[in-house]
């Protein structure tokens, strides 16, 4: 009776209600937003489990029925592959370990959800009927149980590694949300297997409702954020989705007759079409997607291309303000300079001074910003937070970005919020921390060289006082070249990378306390190809080190031109037309696929690249191409070779073959082209340690007139 089967109808008609309605109260609150829109969807998302159960009790033609079942299910095993992408948006993961992997595993059981491997009747209880599933939806299961644990745990990692409040109040509402989903959804694998156990996925409300609360009250997530990226993965997988459905549909009834040779095969077709597909679709999607990355790296080069300038403190301050409104889309930026009181801060409009409660938690506190409407939520949880909270009052601001230098907050950065009211994306974030890395930087030099100015021009005045002034300032200089120096060796790669096929090794030693010379190595896990960069810039000191910077920003981007070193030389030429002056730039770049040992190389005027063979001949290889130096063009040529086992590949500037050691004598080239030979043998690092030992004595002092700079990569991979 319709009437008796209507009670079990209750909880997922329920469910259904309860997702309208939290989708009706995100659409009609008072200040709307675009997030409320998506989060209504999600709520009518969550709720299409629901409907079989409901269409169980309202239809009697059974393969009406299976065919709503197959139907829900055909979206349903996108679920985890989706929730993997959700948690690394939300969590600001950088890499996405396995996300492919489970995309292509939900396409797989997409098109088995059609067949009867997936489900192949009902069982039939007191409270109602739930289909039964065979081998593939064991796989499906299986799967989906897989994913939720390494997302539970990853939750659980990144409680442990946050100290902040607001991020852990953050995760531990995801981590809740998402552990109830899981159970409840699990809880339908019984009763599939004989088990009379009543469904509790048609509580699935529950995890809607506390969802929503959570986005409403908390703001723990940008939602919209989330879903604009999932719309379009959502839409990517419809257009595979659906012709992939249709042609199913036409072709099951013969799967009961053919081998299952034939069947494999079939599918088999069925992946290569779909994988060329995808490759042709996914492009478009992440152009769109990554549109605001791309614009926003476009606006980080033209602001960093001006900001390593000798400026003063407000010119600085003033252009640092106006780029940083326009590139994040903000009302208004404040920008504070710590004064000779380190409790004042001051600006051209006026001066503020900062409780020493507040400058502590700035110092120790290694938060990328401060937020007041988030800290305004949890201000009863702690007084740090209160205590930011009320200069941000204070200065009518949204945001605050504290400028750390030596260990001492040098600026404040005050922003208002976003004229859309939206929150920071994960691309502008990105911007927000190279900001913080090279604004501080700038800044440091602009006050290093307005003191310079400030004593040129008050030295004649007080003659009786230049000697206690140089002194000061030298002492000033010396420790503003120390950091120059620490900055600059940060610049160089910390670690060389632990590179599957390649080992690399680099030695570098400045003639003064900054260098020109630079290095860079261009690794990421899960690529095929590794990027090799030298250059050794003319002259020395601070010049020459502050272009070798530049150079390292303008290779910011150089990852999409890896296998095309000559457009990686075209884009530095341009970033860096009219900035170096009377100096000029030699430099030599190389890709190598490391899965063919095919090494893609072009070269700006610089020594040539030495292919040290394991068995002992040398290759010298230089493509023709001109130094970069201002107002002058150049094409660069690009030249391929062919690396084998044990062999290696040599980089070096002038220092290497023009430095004496503590007897005079010289490593010219004939000498270094010998002294490879008979260390052939060696590992990169041993051999880059020998040819250093052989110049610079422990107990002795070269003769060091020019940067020593040397980079070896060994190729390990089998030989072909």
């Amino acid at each position: 009776m319709l009437s008796e089967r209507l009670i079990y109808i209750l909880l997922p008609a329920l469910s259904l209600l309860a997702a309208y309605f939290l989708a009706a109260i995100s659409i009609t609150r008072k200040n709307f937003k675009e997030e409320n829109l998506h989060l209504a969807l999600i709520c009518i998302w969550w709720s299409l489990l629901s409907w079989p159960f409901i269409w169980h009790n309202l239809e009697t033609d059974i393969n009406i029925i299976i065919n709503v079942e197959r139907a829900v299910h055909s979206l349903y095993v996108f679920v985890p592959a989706i929730s993997l992408n959700f948690f690394y948006v939300v969590t600001e993961s950088q890499e996405k370990p396995f996300l492919r992997l489970c995309f292509a595993i939900s396409f797989i059981l997409m098109i088995l959800a059609q067949t009867d491997y997936y489900f192949y009747g009902f069982r039939y209880y007191q409270w109602g009927m739930i289909a039964k599933g065979d081998w593939a939806f064991d796989i499906f299961a299986f799967y989906g149980a897989v994913v939720s644990l390494y997302i539970l745990r990853m939750f659980v990692v990144k409680l442990r590694e946050t100290t902040n409040p607001l991020k852990r109040i953050k995760f531990k509402y995801l981590f809740i949300s998402y552990f109830i989903s899981v159970l409840i959804t699990m809880s339908n694998i019984p009763a599939m297997n004989g088990y009379d156990f009543y469904p509790l996925s048609n509580l699935m409300f529950i995890t809607a409702g506390i969802m929503t609360y959570g986005v409403l009250r908390y703001k723990i997530i940008d939602i919209s954020r989330v879903m604009e990226y999932f719309s379009f993965w959502f839409i990517l997988s419809s257009l595979m989705v659906l012709p992939n459905i249709f042609i199913f549909l036409k072709i099951r009834e013969i799967f009961n007759y053919i081998s299952a040779l034939e069947l494999f095969i079939l599918f088999v077709i069925w992946f290569i079409v779909n994988y060329f597909y995808y490759n042709k679709a996914q492009p478009i999607v992440n152009k769109i997607i990554n549109k605001r990355t791309i614009e926003l790296k476009e606006k980080a080069k033209e602001l960093f291309k001006n900001i390593f300038s000798l400026k003063g403190i407000d010119e600085l301050t003033t252009e640092l303000s106006f780029k940083i409104s326009e590139a994040l889309m903000i009302q208004k930026c404040k920008i504070y300079t710590a004064s000779d009181d380190e409790l004042r801060f001051q600006k051209d409009l006026g001066t503020i001074e900062i409780d020493k409660k507040i400058l502590q938690i700035l110092k120790t506190n290694q938060e990328l910003y401060f937020q007041k409407s988030a800290m305004e939520i949890h201000k009863k949880d702690s007084d740090e937070l209160n205590s930011i909270l009320s200069l941000l009052k204070q200065e009518e601001s949204e945001y605050l970005i504290p400028l750390e230098n030596r260990g001492e907050i040098i600026a404040l950065i005050f922003l208002s919020e976003k004229k859309d009211m939206r929150q920071f994306s994960q691309p502008e974030i990105n911007f927000i921390k190279n900001i913080k890395v090279y604004a501080s930087v700038a800044l440091a030099n602009s006050v290093l060289y307005q003191n310079i100015y400030s004593i040129k021009n008050n030295l004649e005045k007080l003659v009786e006082e230049r000697t206690s002034l140089i002194e000061k300032q030298k002492e000033e200089i010396e420790t503003d070249l120390r950091l120059a120096r620490k900055i600059q060796m940060s610049l160089l790669p910390k670690n060389v990378p632990s590179i599957k096929k390649i080992k690399i090794a680099y030695r570098y030693e400045p003639v003064s306390a900054v260098g020109g010379d630079f290095i860079d190595v261009h690794y990421r896990d899960g690529m095929n190809e590794v990027g090799l960069f030298i250059c050794d810039v003319s002259g020395h000191g601070v010049t020459s080190a502050m272009i070798a910077s530049m150079i390292k920003i303008s290779l910011s981007s150089w990852g999409k031109f890896i296998k095309n070193p000559s457009s990686s030389f075209r884009e530095m030429r341009e970033m860096l037309k009219g900035k170096i002056g009377s100096n000029f730039i030699s430099a030599f770049m190389c890709s190598i696929d490391i899965t063919t040992g095919i090494v893609t190389s072009a070269c700006a005027g610089h020594h040539p690249m030495i292919i040290l063979r394991k068995d002992g001949d040398l290759e010298y290889v230089k493509p023709m191409g001109k130094i970069i130096i201002d107002y002058v063009d150049s094409e660069y040529e690009e030249l391929k070779s062919k690396l084998n086992y044990g062999d290696k590949i040599i980089l070096y500037t002038d220092g290497v073959i023009e430095t004496a050691n503590a007897e005079g004598v010289i490593l010219d080239e004939e000498k270094f082209k010998k002294f490879l030979i008979d260390n052939v043998n060696l590992s990169a690092y041993a051999l880059s340690s020998r040819i250093h030992d052989e110049i610079f004595n422990n107990d002795k002092k070269a003769i060091i007139e020019d940067d020593f700079t040397l980079l070896i990569a060994e190729y390990t991979g089998e030989s072909l």
